[in-house]
């Protein structure tokens, strides 16, 4: 029985992770398909700090979700 709800823990934990993880995912995927798509050329002006932006909303979206998981 103890090592069921030890593997029930473990999965749920490992479930949360995942699920805490896919908007930060998304805004990494978003950046390189707009490279590969040749959607931002180098030439894009502000590329850098609109990288930056989407991705600190990634993760700033990641760190919400987290919360609202955790409640």
């Amino acid at each position: 029985m103890n090592q069921k709800l030890k593997t029930d823990s473990l999965f749920r934990s490992l479930l949360i992770k995942a699920l805490v993880s896919i908007p930060w995912l998304l805004s990494l995927y978003m950046l390189y398909y707009f490279e590969t798509t040749g959607v931002w050329e180098p030439e894009t002006p502000y590329r850098a700090l609109l990288s930056v932006m989407a991705l600190a909303t990634g993760l700033a979206l990641s760190f919400l979700v987290h919360k609202l998981v955790k409640q």
